[in-house]
Parts: structure tokens; sequence; C-alpha cells
């Protein structure tokens, strides 16, 4: 919402219950909780504010936005909302933003963090506030288009609606991240911020704090060609193209070149390839080249589908370029929906309006007539380079109960993708698609293209492999296994004592402890090595503050065994750790991890690990796939995806190929698990006849 200064001051004096209701339907945040920080919150920036008019009667008319107290003005383009935002102009006449973060935290006892970005909150590690202001603003200086259009100028500051003391972020190591962002609370810093407001602001401007609530995502074409070089730079092996691979960047590149010259042609490029095929590197190799290229044409986005994918990314192309805010050059496909939202779905449904999933078609013209522009303007962006597209979502004809903040009625991922670009490369392989949730197919890609006159470009990376050894042989003998194609192949990939030189490596292992010693020798040796899993077990320590101070009966994978002697063995482990879903923790391990420490420490799953290789997995191989008599079955007990919530319904079970679609899910799941290694792959089998059964097709290469 926004509001004038004087406006929001008046308010919160005279009709605080009836703001708060105003915000509450306006967000959707109508719980008990947020209506107590609103109303412990607001009132204190009013007095700030109203300070500052005090010491510049100018800015009374200068504008804030305020929507929640911790989700307000969302950023385009991005997950980030900030609390309060002041639009105005500055004594230089510029325009002028000024970003608000407030906190009701308790300081007591915190105390400084390990590095400038890190505070000691209630004896937790927390990103420091001043730093979260500090994301906010390069954003906007960066890729705001009000603020490139106006050339305003963006400051931010953090104010503690608590009367504690801060002293704890301002000393060393944070002192220069706050003499940038400064940080005020409650009680005697009042004046202070006041002032610091005042001096900021010294007059409105109505017509900036309009196209600033209008704006758009606009990249930094400085910036995008740094963050480009750079990474076209790196000797990191991500980036590295071979064979098949470049012939793929070739051919797709010249579509894009094409495109430059056709301003009004849209262009659609479907990448086809198996797991291990290239195509991330691929990917990551046209944005480089396009955003060198033809940076002057648009916004050239990289487009992640999976809240693992968004924040390995994001590290990668800020540790790749080492440019901060490079990672704003990644957008999960989330952020391309149009405005529609469930709290907006809610009120149009109660205006008589459908708003199922599909009706999309019409649902997007009652949004246009609502809201006008769409929140993602139609060809924001020149080119958009969507990696494991096959997650994207898609509600037509699917029961989909697991969405993953995508609102359905706004229809296709892919659709608003393609809507949004004039270039859009999807790399996908269909085979991949294994949640409720990941129900886009080339077909659908290729009609939905129809939609908007967009030429299809197809290229087919099959045939090529660069993690297994390099062995298609390998995945086309575990695709055989599973019945997703021909029956096995020879097993001439794999590697035994009497055949060292082949390929790739499959070996099963007796226990969970087994497992563990095979993979720490090839860590000692300087291997990347990682323990995997299915959705075989519960994720009960998802929102545990420390999984790894758990008690051995509190992990989530507690598996009991008799070693040859008979004796009775645990061996447990917790699921990836992954606090406000960052799967860098698990999947790079940086310094300062439990992973760094010690990789074998946590459990991987399919979702977390798609898109990523290591030089040698352990799967954990548990009871939700079994072989029986002559068939694989699944055990719906053992299957503990929550984004499996359709297939896996009472409902769906009892229909008569329902147990079979599970099945499907689960083995696509274990086919990404057993293509993620580069060297090899060690199994431990719970079940017995499972173990057997697989034994009984590796024995003919141990001999």
């Amino acid at each position: 919402m926004i509001f004038t200064i004087d406006t929001f001051c008046d308010r919160v004096e005279s009709d605080m219950n009836g703001l708060i209701d105003e915000l509450m339907y306006t967000t959707g945040r109508d719980t008990p909780a947020e209506r107590q920080a609103w109303q412990k919150s607001l009132p204190r920036m009013s007095v700030v504010l109203a300070q500052a008019q005090q010491l510049n009667q100018k800015i009374k008319g200068a504008h804030l936005y305020l929507g929640s107290v911790t989700l307000e003005y969302k950023l385009p383009a991005a997950s980030a909302w900030c609390d309060v935002v002041l639009l105005g102009r500055n004594a230089q006449g510029q325009a002028q933003v000024v970003i608000v973060e407030l906190k009701d935290w308790d300081t007591k006892d915190d105390e400084p963090g390990a590095s400038e970005a890190l505070i000691r909150h209630h004896g937790q590690d927390r990103l420091h506030p001043s730093d979260q202001v500090r994301g906010y603003t390069l954003y906007c200086q960066r890729f705001h288009s009000a603020v490139h259009a106006y050339q305003a100028q963006v400051n931010g500051c953090v104010y503690f609606t608590t009367t504690t003391s801060v002293a704890a972020y301002t000393q060393p190591p944070h002192t220069t991240l706050t003499s940038t962002y400064p940080v005020f609370s409650a009680g005697k810093d009042v004046g202070t911020l006041a002032g610091h407001l005042a001096g900021l602001l010294q007059a409105a401007d109505e017509q900036f704090a309009l196209d600033f609530e209008r704006g758009t995502y606009k990249q930094d074409r400085n910036m995008l060609r740094q963050v480009a070089s750079s990474l076209r730079n790196t000797s990191s092996r991500p980036f590295e193209l071979l064979d098949k691979q470049r012939l793929g960047y070739e051919l797709a590149l010249q579509t894009i070149e094409q495109a430059s010259q056709q301003p009004e042609q849209k262009h659609v490029v479907l990448v086809l390839g198996p797991p291990g095929s290239g195509k991330s590197a691929l990917a990551t190799n046209l944005w480089v080249e396009a955003a060198l290229r033809h940076n002057a044409r648009g916004n050239v986005a990289f487009v992640t589908t999976s809240s693992s994918q968004k924040t390995n990314m994001k590290h990668v192309f800020d540790a790749a370029s080492n440019i901060t805010g490079a990672q704003y050059h990644v957008l999960p496909a989330n952020q391309f929906n149009p405005g529609l939202y469930g709290k907006l779905v809610k009120q149009l449904q109660g205006e008589g309006y459908t708003m199922k999933p599909a009706s999309w078609r019409q649902n997007l013209e009652v949004l246009a007539q609502q809201i006008g522009d769409f929140k993602t303007p139609d060809n924001m962006n020149f080119l958009s380079v969507v990696d494991e597209a096959h997650a994207l979502i898609n509600p037509e004809g699917h029961d989909i109960g697991f969405s993953a903040g995508w609102c359905l009625q706004a229809g296709p991922q892919a659709w608003h993708i393609m809507r949004c670009s004039q270039v859009s490369v999807f790399l996908l392989d269909a085979k991949q698609s294994y949640r409720d949730n990941e129900t886009t197919t080339p077909a659908d890609l290729e009609r939905f293209a129809q939609d908007f006159g967009a030429q299809v470009h197809t290229v087919d990376l099959s045939g090529a492999q660069y993690r297994c050894g390099g062995s298609t042989e390998y995945v086309a003998w575990m695709e055989g296994l599973f019945g997703i194609h021909d029956e096995p192949t020879t097993l001439d990939w794999r590697k035994t004592p009497t055949r060292p030189d082949a390929p790739f490596g499959l070996q099963l292992i007796d226990t969970p402890h087994e497992l563990d010693q095979v993979l720490t020798a090839h860590h000692q040796q300087g291997h990347l090595v990682r323990l995997l899993s299915s959705y075989s077990v519960e994720w009960k320590t998802k929102k545990a503050a420390d999984v790894h101070t758990l008690s051995k009966f509190s992990q989530d994978f507690r598996l009991l065994y008799r070693d040859k002697t008979g004796k009775g063995h645990l061996w447990t482990r917790p699921w990836n750790y992954a606090p406000a879903e960052d799967y860098t923790l698990y999947v790079q391990a940086p310094e300062g991890s439990k992973m760094h420490e010690n990789p074998l420490a946590e459990v991987g799953c399919p979702y977390v690990v798609r898109g990523f290789d290591f030089d040698y997995i352990g799967l954990l191989w548990l009871k939700d796939l079994v072989w029986r008599q002559d068939r694989w079955m699944v055990d719906p007990e053992h299957v503990h995806e929550t984004a499996f919530a359709s297939t896996k319904s009472k409902k769906a079970l009892k229909q008569a190929d329902g147990l079979d679609k599970l099945l499907l899910a689960v083995l696509k799941g274990y086919r990404i698990l057993l293509t993620r290694a580069t060297k090899g792959v060690y199994l431990y089998v719970q079940d017995e006849p499972t173990r057997a059964h697989l034994q009984q097709l590796l024995s003919d290469a141990d001999h």
C-alpha cells in the first residue's frame, strides 16, 4: 500500500484498527500475530516520521509503501519484500529511495558475528539486518526500472522497534557495514533516525512514487556485461563445453543471433537430453554469450525451477564472478507470475469469477481488467534460459497438490516465460519430471509456442554423457533395469577387478558403516562424495535449529542392521540441512558448513541434487522400492515425498493404475539418484530380496 507520510501518520493516530484491517486484507497476512506486530511497530514508525516532518515540513507529501511488518513492497521479479520504502527528492534534487527494515527483535545477549554479514542472535548465526538492507538497496540500484529511469539515489537503514541495545550490531566486524546501512533502536535513537530520514528526503515527488510502484525488473547493462565476462573467464568445471554440447550450443546461439535481427518474432528453443548430457553447462554458456553480445537488446535471465537449483546457481553466479548482486541475474520461474496471488483469487471468486486453474486464460483476462498491466510485462526479457525445465508447473489437466509457491490459477509457468521473453530456451529431460507439480512436457512447450507465433527449434543431446564415466551404456542399463525403456543391456561399462579400465563403477555394500568407510577413503583422495537416498524416510528434522546436535534417536535415518558376527548396530544421519531453503550448504558445502567438515554428515534427496554431480555417491536404497518375484513394487507406507500428495492420496491409490503411477514417480527419483556420479556408485540395499536381485544382475560382471 502507498501513502503520503502525512496520511500515514494521521491514519495511525485516528484509525489504527481500520488501517490494520486494510493491511491484512491487502497482504493476506491476517493472523493474530501479524495484527499484534502491526499494532506495536506502526505507531513507532509513525513517531519517527512525525519527528522527521517537524524537522522538514516539505516531506509531508513524500510517499511511503507499507504492507505488512515483514512483507510490504515486493521488489520487481524478486522474492524479497521491503518493510517500509520512503520516496521523494533529496537535497540535490535527485529522486530518492530510502528502505527501512523493521526488526521486532529482542537483542539482549546478542553478539557480533564471525563475519560482516552474520550476527549471533539468540545463540544462532543470522543474517545481519544491515546486510539484508544492503541486498535490497543494491537490487534497486541495479534492477529497478524506475531507479534507472530517474537515476535515483537509494539508501537503507534498520530500525529495531524495541528499546533494547543494538551495540553488538555496530561493533567489529560490522563497523563498515553499519556506517553505510546504519541501525537505530526505539527510545534514544528515535530522534537520530528522524534526523537521518529528514536529511535524506527533502521534498515529495508523486510521479516518481507512482512510477516506482509500477516498476519492473531491468538489468544494469554494465553490470550484466561484467558478470558475463567473469563467468566466461572462469575455470570452474560447470562451464566447460565438449563435443555434442558444443554443437547444441552453436545451434542455440545461432537462433539467438537470428532473434536479435527480428525484434517482432519470438523464438523457442528446446534442448532435450538425458541426465549428464551437459544441459546445465550449455545453459550457463548460452546465458554468458548472450549477455555479452546482446545486452543492449534487453534483460538476459537465467531461470531456475527449484529452491535447490535457485540457491546453488545464485551462489555460482556470485562466487564465480566475484561481483556482489550477480545472483539477481538468476530468476526463479515463480517470478514470472503476472500478479495473480491467493488473496486476489479469493477476492475475485467472491465477486463471482470462476478463477479455477482450468480457466487460467479467462483468469488472466480478469486480472488484466483488475490491475491493468501485468506485474511481469510482455517481452520484459530478450532471453530467458530455463534450466531443468521439466520441473515447470502446468496445471492443465493435472491434479496438483503442491504448487511450490506458484498460483495455479495463473496457468502454465512456461507460457508466462514465453510471454515475457523474445527468446525462450528450455533445457529438459521429460523423464526427470517426477513430482506431482512437474507437469511440463516438450509437447506442451511446442503448443504454448504456437500461442505466440513463436518459431520452435529443437536441439537433441541424446548420446552425450558427461557423468557416469561418460558411459551411455550404463545409463541405458539402469533405465532398462527400471523398465523405463528396453531390457537391461550389457555390463561392459562396469568397472571390476577383472575390468579395471571400464568407465564406471557400481558396487553393492553390505552395511551403512562400510558405505561410510569406502566414501571416506575417496574423500581423503580428493574426490567429491555424497550420501543420497530417495524419499524413503520422513524429514523430521526439517525445522531443527541444528540437526547435528540432535541425539541419534532424533535423526531422520535410523538404520538397524547386524554385522557378520550377528552383532546389532544403529547407523544414523539427518536429511540435508537447508535453513531458509539454502541448499548450497549440502550441494556446494561452503567453508564453515558441517558438510565442508564432513561431506557424509547428511543425506541428500533427488530434489536437492538434480542438476548437480559428484565423483562418488553412496545410495541408501531402503524399502520404498522393492523387487518381488518378477517386478518392481512400491510401498506407499515408505514413500514420504510431500510433493506426491496427489499421487499418493487414498483416492488416487484406489484407482486401477494408482500404484503404477506412484511406482513410476519413485523410479524416476531413483533414476535421478543413480545418475549423479561421475566415477562410481555404491549401493546399500536394505531389502534382502531386492539386494539379491541386483546382485544376480551384476554377478556376470564380477567374474
